[in-house]
This record gives C-alpha cells, sequence and structure tokens, in this order.
C-alpha cells in the first residue's frame, strides 16, 4: 500500500461505545489512510468483492480521498455518507508467437505503454471488432479509467471525466502528429493496442510484462469498486480546490 495504511474491517470506539464502521451488508470495510496512492492501492486490490474503500486524506494532493479524520469521518457512522460506483480497467498482453495470454491485471488509475530506450513507438489502435480507432507515433500512449484523470493523464493535457463515467480515456504521450488528441470511449468498446517496438507496460506507476511487435495488448473494462463519501462531496468543488480555478 506504499507509504499510507489499509485497514480492514475496523471497529471504533465512539463515547465509549463500540460500534462497526458502516454496516454488515459489505463484506469487507477498508479504509485508506494516505494519499491518492494509497487509494488507488486499496481499490485495485478490492476492486470486485462486496468491499467498500474509504479513503482518509493524509497525502499532499488527495484528488481521491474525501474522508478527513476530524472533521468527516463522523458521517461514517451517523449514515449520511454516499456510496459512488468507480470503474476499473483490465489488461491482458497477447502473444502472437505462442496463441497465448498473459494473466490479466487490473488497474485503478491508468496503464502507460513507454517505449524502451526512450525510441520513438508507433501505436496502431483498434477496437475488439478490428476497427482502427486511432494511430499514434510518439512517446507512446495512456489508457485512464475515470478516477485516473486527475494522474499521469492530466499532466499530459488530457481532460478530466467525472469519476462515475463508464468510460476509458486513450491520451498520446508526446504525440507527433500535433492533430493527435485524447479520446474518450465507452467501457463496452476493448481496446487492441499493436506496437512495432519494444516497449514497457505500466500499470498504476508499477511494471508490468514487456511489448514488442509480436504481441497485442488487450485493454478492456475491469471490475466495479465501491467507494464512500461524504453526503456533501463535489467532484467539481474537489478540482476547482486542487487545481486553483476562478482564484
Amino acid at each position: 500500500m506504499g507509504r499510507g495504511i489499509a485497514v480492514k474491517n475496523l471497529r471504533v470506539m465512539i463515547a465509549g461505545d463500540s460500534a462497526p464502521l458502516m454496516d454488515s451488508k459489505y463484506q469487507t470495510i477498508v479504509v485508506a489512510i494516505g494519499g491518492d496512492g494509497t487509494f488507488v492501492s486499496a481499490c485495485r486490490e478490492f476492486a470486485g468483492e462486496n468491499s467498500l474503500v474509504v479513503g482518509i486524506a493524509g497525502g499532499s494532493v488527495n484528488f481521491l480521498t474525501s474522508f478527513s479524520v476530524i472533521s468527516d469521518l463522523s458521517g461514517l457512522f451517523g449514515g449520511t455518507h454516499k456510496v459512488s460506483h468507480r470503474v476499473l480497467g483490465s489488461s491482458k498482453v497477447y502473444y502472437k508467437t505462442t496463441d497465448s495470454f498473459s494473466d490479466p491485471v487490473t488497474f485503478a488509475n491508468d496503464v502507460v505503454i513507454a517505449p524502451c530506450d526512450h525510441k520513438m513507438v508507433n501505436c496502431m489502435i483498434t477496437d475488439d471488432q478490428g476497427r482502427l480507432l486511432a494511430d499514434f507515433k510518439g512517446d507512446g500512449v495512456l489508457i485512464s479509467t475515470p478516477m485516473g484523470t486527475t494522474a499521469y493523464s492530466l499532466s499530459m493535457g488530457g481532460p478530466l471525466m467525472h469519476p462515475t463515467m463508464q468510460a476509458l480515456l486513450v491520451t498520446p504521450r508526446a504525440p507527433r502528429n500535433m492533430a493527435a488528441r485524447p479520446i474518450i470511449l465507452p467501457t463496452h468498446v476493448g481496446l487492441r493496442i499493436h506496437v512495432d517496438a519494444d516497449c514497457d507496460l505500466i500499470s498504476d506507476g508499477l511494471p508490468d510484462h514487456a511489448l514488442h511487435e509480436f504481441t497485442v495488448l488487450h485493454v478492456d473494462r475491469g471490475p466495479d469498486v465501491l467507494v464512500a463519501l461524504p453526503e456533501d462531496y463535489s467532484f467539481f468543488e474537489q478540482a476547482r480546490q486542487k487545481l486553483g480555478w476562478f482564484k
């Protein structure tokens, strides 16, 4: 979980009374105390389960963690929270020479294709029916979940997506053609990415498989994750505060 802390099935003491965090309809309650990296790790690990992830701000950015220990956490026990469904992504590598796949990897933020030795790479992107969607030449591409659009993609000029959207974002990295722009696609469209050079695959900042001309990266919708939010939470207010809009 990095430098943060993740706690499961927490019980707390309020005014001398022992009370379970939330209620029993969730199999697991995950409390992630730290920054966005800790929160992302918790979402990735517990996605697809009947689990609820609670992010408590402890980092410096905190786009994704929405509770503070002092002022907001009491809403969890009074039933004044709300629950949000977040879409994650799933990637796996197809090996042409052996007609086989790697094990799928779930990502909560993004998966990045980066050429080895800092060389330029051509990334041809098709859908799962073989129809051409884009052909980017540059420093690779990044595929982001809606949650991940406040991370690496944002620094590359990608748009913000509301975290509850059912979509994936494809952002070219330093494209050679200035007309190349990010593309938002619905999650029912499976992405197939072909490269013409050796590349590293990085999922949520962690090394993944290697890519080359005899591989095809498959990116599809992954499992959903349930996230607890304060009753008055607003993604746009969060964005205004973190990005300094209207100052």
